[in-house]
């Protein structure tokens, strides 16, 4: 069903540049605005230099000055991979699930060359992205990467098809 809901253009085109992959990032992690992981405060400046945020609310009486980013506040927190990679790893996983492929090794080297890292990291962030992604709606990954609609577990057959037939061969991922 996951499959379902990933963007018909591809991940590529859907969030071409590591800007488009964090603006997705941030409105999945903070819908409402930015929000202090300490204080729940939303009053927070953005520290450009750092590519984070520091807080301006209270906490305990005295000012929070909590610093914090949007992969220190979602599972992506000890990840160095670039988010549009990840993206394109959680999308591997998506069609790999969906095909119902069973082979990890082949998902592991795959994501290798999709995320331009090594094994370990690799295999790490296929098993956390597998846990999540086998969650309700998708988890995290699910809820970042499928951007459409999600339709019944139905759809396999006869969505797979229109999927692949309207795709430019290049965008897709070679599981064959």
């Amino acid at each position: 069903m996951l499959a379902s809901g990933l963007p018909k253009q591809g991940i590529k085109k859907a969030f071409p540049t590591l800007a488009a992959a964090e603006r997705r990032v941030a409105t999945v992690v903070w819908p409402d605005g930015p929000c202090c992981p300490r204080c729940q405060s939303e009053d927070s400046w953005y520290i450009k230099s750092r590519n984070l945020r520091q807080c301006k609310g209270m906490y305990d009486g005295k000012k929070c000055k909590k610093q914090f980013s949007l992969r220190s506040v979602s599972p992506l927190r000890r990840s160095r991979i670039p988010l549009h990679k990840l993206f394109y790893g959680a999308s591997t996983l998506i069609w790999t699930l969906a095909k119902e492929e069973r082979s990890t090794q082949r998902t592991i080297d795959y994501l290798q060359q999709q995320m331009d890292c090594s094994y370990v990291p690799a295999r790490n962030q296929r098993l956390s992205m597998f846990a999540d992604l086998k969650m309700d709606r998708g988890g995290f990954w699910g809820s970042l990467i499928c951007i459409n609609e999600m339709t019944p577990a139905s759809y396999a057959d006869e969505w797979y098809r229109d999927f692949i037939d309207e795709q430019d061969p290049s965008l897709l991922l070679d599981f064959d």
